[in-house]
């Protein structure tokens, strides 16, 4: 047998770090693919509930810290194309001196392969959808 020289070894060292580069691609995309596919599920029901906790400790902050009263407020799941949607929230709440204040926020754009087929269909007719935001519970108060 040859003695391996400087040149094989790094030739042989440099195919075992792109196998293996490789390989550990793989396993990310296989993942990415089998979230998403899991993920692939959801109504626009589900992607409101799951916003739902979040929301609610933004109000109860800006309740507590701002001694704001809420008054109400929307979250939107909003059609961009095929490919994204936005979500948004808009909250009104009574100051001290009883005028209303707005607080808004909107998302960055999210790849609709999160939605139910049945979701992406009803947000694409409807190029939106509109979930009331309930005061919430207390108990649900995040710092």
């Amino acid at each position: 047998m040859a003695p391996i020289n400087d040149k094989a070894m790094e030739v042989a060292v440099n195919t075992l770090i792109d196998t293996v580069t490789t390989a550990v691609e793989k396993i990310f995309d296989k993942i990415a693919d089998a979230a998403a596919n899991f993920l692939g599920g959801m109504s626009l029901q589900d992607i409101a509930k799951i916003h739902e906790d979040d929301i609610d400790a933004l109000i109860l902050k800006k309740q507590r810290l701002e001694e704001l009263e809420y008054v109400g407020g929307k979250f939107f799941i909003n059609y961009m194309d095929d490919e994204y949607f936005k979500m948004s929230t808009e909250l009104w709440f009574k100051n001290k001196e009883g005028k209303l204040v707005e607080v808004t926020a909107k998302s960055k754009p999210t790849e609709t392969k999160y939605l139910s087929e049945q979701a992406k269909t009803d947000l694409k007719a409807n190029k939106k959808a509109e979930f009331e935001i309930k005061p919430p519970k207390e108990e649900k108060s995040k710092e």
